[in-house]
């Protein structure tokens, strides 16, 4: 379990790193949160939560994600941070959520 003081910590130097590195999700996140990525109305179902949602259109913003997490710098660190910090949403390090809970589940 990784307690307050040293989670603190692992933001702040994690954060630091991003804003000295600048890497290509800061000048747009929306990329890498699925919750944003657009929706589309004709041919979609609903999601869990009754928003409409298009797999093809996920797919794509995923692989633009992880495009851009490839050439990242800092991708291990990212990825490390996400996996410490227990991030459930957004891609980070080149991951999706379910993909870091796969790569934890392995690994025990």
């Amino acid at each position: 379990m990784v307690f307050l003081p040293k989670l603190q910590q692992i933001n702040r130097e994690f954060y630091s790193l991003v804003d000295k590195v600048k890497p290509e999700c800061q000048k747009n996140p929306n990329l890498f949160d699925p919750d944003l990525w657009p929706k589309q109305i004709n041919g979609s179902r609903y999601d869990d939560q009754g928003f409409l949602y298009d797999p093809l259109i996920a797919k794509y913003y995923e692989s633009m994600a992880r495009e851009t997490c490839q050439a990242c710098p800092i991708k291990t660190e990212c990825l490390k941070f996400a996996i410490v910090t227990k991030n459930n949403e957004m891609v980070f390090g080149g991951l999706t959520p379910n993909e870091r809970r796969d790569l934890i589940s392995s690994r025990r």
